[in-house]
């Protein structure tokens, strides 16, 4: 009996031991990425395949729902066939972007094809889409390197939060449906991201590289390349400055005295010796060369084709919508309403104490819907997008109408200052430049113009609760169910096409 007794003590410190060496195996850091706990690895790949596993699922869904080219596709797919079977000399001219969705396709499919020796590997309708899917699986990753980049996670809750928003992020909306369809959003989106995350890590080469095929991708995206080059010049000068030991308090990074000073100081610092001005200027060279190339190649190519874009000019003409401001105002604070919702009541108090700042904003946004509310055609015709649904019914519903979104508007712009200005002041700036440029010479009311500047402001959101993060979660995901039950169930008919027509963003 002592014996039994002693044994089975003997066998309780060797579980405990055991499950001692688990948690200490789960927090060393992972081998594959270093830096990074076990734990957090093994978190990440198991949300990785859960959230390939539900996307293939949906995917094939949707392709059984519509397996022939639908909408765009129209003009993107046979495009991409032809590149496929090697013929690059012909090309649509309704197509209105570059061919960068088209080569990088090509050049990730093809050699998939030879391999299997299955020429409809390169050119079917369901792999052509399967590439988003792919995009959309990296950008997860991506995502989730920025939110670690920018905010820099200090315990495992930060940790987990990262993967919540990186998830969050991935599903938003707009952004997930076209997972499931040949369009350009998800590879646009995944090289623009990924540009930012490389310009991060100091990567200039190869984020220059990577912001060139994202502009092949879509013209628009030179914008955001420039933004990027812009952060970068300011962190050239920020470092220069540490390095004459000038230090810049947070309360002056987030106002304009830090232009000032940056400018200052980088005169100074040329000014002082030959050598200081060249050390200055050669980091500025190295750092900045890739962008300033892409930059010129955009240039050239505008300067060649007479327009940014490459065909259907006339439907596309470039033109001056400040009302898109206010859409993208609305557009933000619904889709980060579990975000705004705990600041709304101080938001109101704000507002309530600067009474004419409210009043002059409100003027001045009331004007805008007054003078320069734009309805494009394609707008009013197809009636299978949502924003026809949501002028008609919401924005245009009477002559009045637009009017009453004007406190609305209002609200989402100070929701948007007040994210932005937890940011150095050459981010704010160049935030708000870029996003004029992006979307105010756009005619068109279109949700996709949205995706990228809707995800940078959304990088810069800190550190949220977890309830506001599962809020968030299942606002998308009822968004996304809902967007997908429709698009697969519900159809109209349209006189001059044999096929039933679909909803969708």
């Amino acid at each position: 009996m002592p014996s039994n007794r002693s044994s089975t003590r003997r066998s309780r410190p060797s579980k405990s031991s055991f499950s001692d060496k688990l948690v200490t195996m789960l927090k060393t850091d992972c081998m594959i990425v270093p830096g990074l706990a076990m734990w957090l690895f093994l978190a990440f790949i198991l949300v990785s395949i859960t959230y390939l596993t539900v996307t293939c699922t949906l995917f094939d869904f949707m392709f059984k729902t519509q397996p022939t080219p639908y909408l765009d596709e129209v003009f993107h797919i046979p495009q991409a066939q032809k590149y496929c079977a090697g013929n690059f000399t012909e090309w649509d001219p309704k197509i209105t972007t570059l061919p960068g969705l088209y080569f990088l396709t090509v050049g990730t499919l093809k050699p998939i094809s030879w391999f299997l020796s299955d020429p409809d590997v390169c050119s079917s309708v369901y792999t052509l889409r399967c590439i988003n899917v792919a995009l959309s699986t990296g950008l997860l990753y991506v995502t989730g390197c920025l939110m670690q980049q920018i905010h820099g996670h200090k315990s495992e809750m930060d940790e987990v939060r990262g993967i919540l928003t990186a998830i969050n992020m991935c599903v938003f909306p707009i952004l997930y449906f076209f997972n499931f369809l040949y369009y350009t959003d998800v590879m646009s989106t995944f090289l623009v991201l990924f540009t930012y995350l490389l310009s991060l890590h100091e990567r200039h080469i190869l984020a220059a590289f990577t912001g060139f095929l994202a502009v092949c991708v879509r013209q628009t995206n030179i914008v955001w390349v420039a933004f990027f080059g812009l952060l970068v010049l300011a962190e050239v000068l920020k470092e220069n400055a540490s390095g004459s030991k000038k230090k810049f308090p947070i309360t002056v990074v987030r106002t304009y005295k830090y232009l000032e000073l940056l400018w200052v100081n980088s005169c100074k610092t040329a000014l002082a010796s030959r050598a200081a001005g060249k050390v200055l200027a050669m980091s500025l060279l190295k750092k900045l060369v890739g962008y300033f190339l892409v930059g010129a190649a955009f240039i050239a190519f505008v300067l060649w084709n007479g327009s940014i874009v490459v065909g259907d000019k006339q439907a596309h003409q470039a033109s001056l919508h400040l009302t898109q401001l206010m859409y993208f105002s609305a557009f933000v604070l619904f889709f980060m309403f579990p975000i705004a919702m705990p600041h709304l009541l101080t938001l109101l108090e704000t507002l309530r104490r600067r009474a004419f700042q409210v009043v002059f904003g409100l003027v001045v946004i009331l004007a805008v819907i007054h003078l320069n509310t734009i309805a494009h055609p394609y707008l009013l015709a197809d009636n299978r997008h949502y924003t026809f649904y949501i002028w008609k019914r919401i924005i245009n519903r009477e002559w009045w109408s637009r009017y009453l979104m004007a406190p609305v508007y209002l609200l989402g712009c100070f929701f948007i200052a007040s994210i932005l200005k937890r940011t150095d002041f050459v981010f704010q700036l160049g935030f708000l430049f870029c996003l004029v440029a992006n979307i105010v010479p756009q005619s068109l009311l279109e949700f996709r113009y949205f995706i990228i500047p809707y995800l940078l402001l959304r990088l810069q959101v800190p550190k949220l609760e977890i309830w506001q993060l599962m809020s968030e979660m299942a606002l998308y995901v009822l968004i996304n169910a809902s967007t997908v039950m429709i698009y697969s169930l519900k159809t109209i008919k349209w006189s001059d096409m044999q096929e039933p027509q679909r909803f969708l963003w």
